[in-house]
C-alpha cells in the first residue's frame, strides 16, 4: 500500500488532519560532469603550481560537487603534473556524503581515455579527494587530447546509499492531474476514489430542494459552467449552487 492510500484510510475515520513520515535506504545516485579547460597550453603557462581551476557545480545525489584541476600540479613535489579532484560543495547546506567517481580526459573522438577510478567510497566532509599525479604533461598528446587546446574533463559520480528520514508530502492537485492526461475511468469514480482526502466544499440544490454535497475542484474541471459560476462566489464562503432542471440522481452521475 503507498503511503497516499494510507492517510486516505486513516481519514475514513475522521482523522482529517494526518501528517506522515518515512525511513529506508535511498537508492544510488549517479551523475556525470564534464569540465572544458580551453586554450589549455595558455592556461598551464599562466597558473602557478598548487594553483586550482574550477567547475561549476554540479547536483548528484542530493549534494553539490566541482571538478578541481591543478594544471601544473597541486603541490611541489607533483609539479610537471596535472591533478585532479572532485571536491564537494556546500558541505554546510547537505553534510557528508559517501561517494565513488571516476576521472578520464576524453580524446579527439570524445571517448573517455586516460582514466582514473576511485572505487571505495570516499567520505566526503566538505573536502575533495583525487589524484594527485593524474597524468604528467609530456603524456598529454596534444594531438590526441586536446583538439583545438582543448583539455575535456569528464567526471563520473556515483553517491552511495545512505539511510535517512524524510517528510511525506501529499500536495497532490487533483484538478491539475485531470487536465494533464483524460481518466482512465468516468469522472465520479475519479471523485469517488478520493472524496475522502477532502473535505466536499460545495453545495448544490437540485429537484424539489435537495442539496448535495460536492468539490469545487471537480465541477470546475467537469464542467464550463460550474467553473464560470464559481468564479462568481468568493472562495471565503461555501459556494450554493441551483441546478432547476436536473434531478438529484441524474446530478450525481
Amino acid at each position: 500500500m503507498t503511503t497516499s492510500a494510507l492517510l486516505s484510510d486513516l481519514r475514513v475515520g475522521g482523522r482529517q488532519h494526518i501528517t506522515a513520515s518515512t525511513f529506508g535506504a535511498r537508492a544510488q545516485a549517479i551523475g556525470s560532469h564534464v569540465f572544458r579547460i580551453h586554450r589549455f597550453t595558455q592556461v598551464r603557462e599562466k597558473v602557478a603550481n598548487g594553483t586550482d581551476v574550477n567547475s561549476s557545480m554540479f547536483s548528484v545525489g542530493g549534494h553539490d560537487w566541482r571538478i578541481r584541476c591543478y594544471p601544473n600540479g597541486n603541490v611541489e613535489k607533483n609539479q610537471g603534473s596535472t591533478s585532479l579532484f572532485l571536491q564537494q560543495a556546500r558541505h554546510a547546506k547537505t553534510s557528508d556524503a559517501t561517494a565513488s567517481f571516476k576521472m578520464s580526459i576524453l580524446d579527439k573522438a570524445w571517448k573517455p581515455s586516460l582514466t582514473g577510478t576511485v572505487e571505495k567510497g570516499h567520505r566526503f566532509m566538505g573536502d575533495d579527494w583525487g589524484f594527485n599525479d593524474f597524468v604528467k604533461l609530456e603524456d598529454l598528446d596534444k594531438e590526441k587530447y586536446l583538439e583545438d587546446d582543448c583539455l575535456s574533463v569528464l567526471c563520473d559520480v556515483t553517491v552511495d546509499v545512505e539511510l535517512s528520514t524524510e517528510d511525506y508530502t501529499d500536495e497532490v492537485d487533483a484538478a491539475e492531474e485531470l487536465t494533464k492526461a483524460p481518466p482512465s475511468f468516468p469522472l465520479h469514480g475519479l471523485a469517488e476514489a478520493i472524496w475522502k482526502r477532502h473535505e466536499p466544499d460545495v453545495k448544490i440544490e437540485v429537484g424539489e430542494g435537495q442539496t448535495l454535497a460536492a468539490h469545487r475542484w471537480v465541477l470546475e474541471a467537469g464542467s464550463p459552467i460550474f467553473k464560470a459560476d464559481l468564479a462568481l462566489i468568493s472562495n471565503d464562503t461555501v459556494p450554493e449552487l441551483r441546478v432547476d432542471d436536473m434531478d438529484a440522481e441524474v446530478c450525481k452521475v
